[in-house]
């Protein structure tokens, strides 16, 4: 019996101590998500403060999100730097309880749009210490045209083609200066990356094939291409920019129809005007510049970066944490008490009973 009864004692702990680890696990959470709008050719900075000093023998990276669940390393703490950027990207770090890393990216290109992680692994996982949506859509070519929806939302985009080009084709999206990975192909197939989010219409009487991307995640946004699939003939393209903000537009932009580029659904305040260059700007501000090697060092552009507060699940998330520990102590002393005083006093019991029936 009491070795049944150790067994159980060891069971029961070992699942609070599993459901334990598993409660600290999750209260490894992004802290907030910071959105910006930056130049085409341009410029951005972006610095993160933390303790540095603490997680200094820990690798950091900042990485590109592709999928739900990876994000691809474009730079690293060591100084690895992925072959698209090269020549492109740099970091600056300073070591202290209050730390900073600041990420240069320059010569901004259309398809640098996407969403960037600043993360540091811990052992078993990484802990992201700061999201950033980075909208590259100043001084982009007019005849682009440009997609606007809201996370969760859909967008159509629609494929023309005429009747020499009756060729299978793809819908792609844009990694690199030649990579281009495919999302969806003209016979209903799709990347398993986008979970069967994409859905394609291909009518051949109309010459037209359409994608209707649904279920947008904020790492969709990007530049995507409709090609032949197999081959180099690009037959239309389209930058994707999807927000964290509610807004009426899914439909493309047809080129012409913007003003100046500037991308005012987003609402995510624009770039300052000269004469607002010498302002005080907040601690949240992520500044596009025109590097020193251009010609000039002066900040010449800055955007304000909208932060998104996840405050309240992470609360859940330690309270949970915190019940799950006193719970756990509370079961440790509790057994400890009865072993000591009442599992005694109830064998004592027994024995007087025993003692009282012998008597009679």
């Amino acid at each position: 019996m009491e070795s049944k009864s150790a067994q159980c004692h060891t069971i029961r702990g070992s699942v609070f101590i599993l459901l334990l680890l598993i409660t600290w696990t999750q209260c490894f959470s992004e802290l907030d998500l910071r959105e910006c709008v930056a130049t085409f050719g341009g410029f951005v900075s972006i610095t993160f403060t933390y303790d540095t000093k603490f997680y200094e023998r820990q690798l950091s990276s900042w990485c590109l999100q592709v999928s739900r669940t990876e994000c691809v390393n474009i730079v690293d703490i060591y100084g690895r730097i992925i072959h698209t950027h090269e020549g492109r990207v740099t970091l600056v770090q300073i070591i202290g309880n209050t730390g900073s890393i600041t990420v240069n990216m320059t010569n901004l290109q259309i398809w640098d749009t996407g969403l960037y992680k600043w993360r540091i692994w811990v052992g078993t996982s990484y802990k992201v210490v700061q999201s950033v949506l980075l909208h590259v859509t100043e001084g982009t070519p007019s005849r682009l045209p440009v997609v606007r929806a809201s996370v969760h939302g859909y967008v159509n985009m629609s494929c023309s083609y005429n009747k020499q080009q009756q060729w299978s084709k793809i819908w792609c999206k844009q990694m690199g200066p030649r990579k281009c990975d495919w999302v969806a192909h003209s016979d209903g197939s799709t990347s398993r990356d986008y979970e069967r989010r994409p859905l394609i219409y291909n009518d051949i009487k109309a010459q037209q094939m359409i994608m209707k991307f649904t279920q947008l995640e904020l790492w969709d946004s990007g530049l995507y291409k409709c090609t032949e699939y197999g081959g180099e003939t690009i037959l239309d393209q389209v930058l994707l920019h999807v927000t964290s903000k509610n807004i009426q537009s899914n439909e493309v932009t047809q080129p012409g129809t913007r003003k100046d580029n500037v991308l005012t659904t987003l609402q995510v305040t624009n770039f300052s005007t000269q004469s607002e260059k010498n302002n005080i700007l907040p601690s949240d501000v992520l500044t596009t510049t025109v590097p020193p090697n251009l010609g000039t060092n002066e900040v010449t552009e800055s955007s304000r970066v909208k932060q998104i507060q996840s405050n309240a699940w992470d609360v859940i998330r330690w309270l949970i944490f915190l019940i799950m520990v006193t719970f756990l102590l509370c079961c440790i002393y509790c057994t400890s008490i009865l072993d000591l005083c009442y599992i005694p006093m109830f064998h004592d019991g027994l024995r007087r009973n025993k003692k009282f029936k012998s008597k009679v």
